[in-house]
């Protein structure tokens, strides 16, 4: 059984339930790219990037589905990032998942020098095994 904080779509396929929030909601951490924890925000035709200690983004989808025209921080636009910003923060806490994360990579990076130098010594003995010609 797996546990997860979505909804069945099932009801949609019924047609027992037409009401439905349209909304999405991801999150991304990536040692190698990112400075920070990042999570996504799509709520009907609006789209919010949130960026760890840096400039979010807000996408009109219905106009620029090619998310070129960055509309976060526009005042027409304030109170819908501001909305879209608290219902993310609401789901997520960028701050403890960014010190949690931290504190794994620290524990691995511990063990990287010996896990890699153990699979590099591996690969050279399965390589030299497969040398020359092997039709």
């Amino acid at each position: 059984d797996l546990k997860s904080d979505g909804r069945p779509l099932i009801s949609l396929l019924d047609e027992k339930d037409r009401a439905w929030d349209n909304v999405v909601f991801s999150e991304l951490y990536h040692e190698y790219n990112m400075h920070g924890p990042t999570a996504m925000l799509k709520r009907d035709q609006y789209k919010y990037n949130f960026y760890h200690q840096e400039s979010p983004e807000l996408f009109d989808l219905s106009r620029d589905q090619g998310e070129i025209c960055n509309l976060a921080g526009k005042p027409e636009y304030s109170e819908l990032q501001s909305a879209m910003e608290n219902e993310l923060l609401s789901r997520w806490n960028p701050e403890a998942l960014d010190g949690s994360i931290r504190e794994s990579q620290k524990k691995r990076r511990f063990l990287s020098p010996y896990l890699f130098s153990y699979i590099e010594k591996e690969r050279k003995s399965i390589d030299s095994r497969f040398t020359g010609d092997l039709n």
